[in-house]
């Protein structure tokens, strides 16, 4: 066999004998937020969301969050509280941004407080997400006339505080999604077009104000942006219906896959698992592949970028 056949057939070989290593990008995710990524908490301390609610979420399976960590092959250590204001209280006992309710169960800020203590394991090489703001608007009530400027203002403070005491802490890399779109969700939409309306604009002051304010170095995600292109193009990301509620209370629709919504504010886990794609992406824009080609000879290792995922 000639030289260069040999080397044919050899790397003929390396390519059979190929191995594809994918770097895993953090050694964890660790959560602060609300019920759209509480995965358990709540449940734990109230026996509450029961059937047809998936194991203690707001939704019929995991949460955006859940589908983040698994995605990127790190540990979740979910501090999120359904019903968490960014600040002291819960929406879920009538507490609010400032005040605990009368069971006292946490807010954002509440949480955090409670649990810095044990983050500095997590601190370098952890993924942190900060995500929260619509139970601020809904804890009082939005129907109440509450003066929305002060209250949006005062949400992008407590998140502000909470991202930058984790930066003082060490950590590297912290994603702050933006708040959903509260207009085109069922709640906003069953009262009146123009309390639609309302929930839209305050969306868009909340996640403007805090695209601002974020410092240079925290990644920003579009929530709002997202689903409005799913509600403009439902069929593109496999739903049917983008207005309704899944589950109305005491029914559920029989394939909540295909809702975009499960309940009147709360999405489907086919809609997480979209967000929290969203979020990988973001996180980790242009992951590392290795191609390791061995043979007697040793090892050849080749390191490209995938320009998708």
């Amino acid at each position: 066999m000639d030289k260069k056949r040999f080397l044919v057939a050899l790397l003929a070989i390396f390519c059979l004998m190929t191995t594809v290593v994918y770097a895993k990008p953090f050694s964890s995710v660790v959560v602060y937020g609300d019920s759209l990524s509480d995965n358990g908490n709540f449940f734990n301390a109230t026996g509450q969301p029961g059937f047809p609610y998936y194991e203690g979420r707001r939704s019929d399976g995991p949460v955006a969050v859940e589908y983040l960590a698994a995605s990127l092959g790190s540990p979740l250590i979910d501090f999120a509280w359904i019903g968490a204001t960014t600040g002291v209280g819960n929406y879920a006992d009538s507490g609010n941004v400032t005040e605990l309710g009368a069971y006292n169960l946490p807010g954002m800020t509440t949480v955090y407080n409670a649990t810095k203590g044990l983050l500095s394991p997590y601190a370098s090489g952890g993924l942190f997400v900060v995500w929260g703001g619509p139970n601020d608007i809904l804890a009082p009530s939005p129907l109440d006339g509450s003066d929305y400027s002060a209250i949006v203002s005062r949400a992008l403070a407590n998140e502000l505080a909470i991202i930058e005491d984790l930066q003082g802490m060490g950590v590297k890399t912290i994603l702050a999604p933006g708040m959903p779109d509260l207009g085109l969700t069922p709640y906003f939409n069953s009262v009146s077009p123009e309390f639609a309306a309302l929930g839209t604009a305050i969306t868009n002051a909340f996640n403007a104000g805090l695209e601002a304010m974020l410092p240079s170095d925290v990644l920003y995600y579009d929530t709002a942006a997202l689903l409005r292109s799913v509600v403009d193009n439902p069929v593109a990301y496999g739903f049917t219906n983008v207005t309704d509620a899944c589950f109305d209370g005491s029914t559920v629709c029989g394939d909540p896959s295909t809702y975009l919504f499960f309940d009147d504010f709360h999405p489907t886990t086919a809609t997480h698992e979209i967000l929290g794609r969203g979020f990988a992406a973001t996180v980790v824009p242009l992951p590392s592949t290795i191609i390791i080609f061995c043979s007697g000879f040793g090892c050849l290792a080749v390191l490209r970028r995938r320009l998708s995922r």
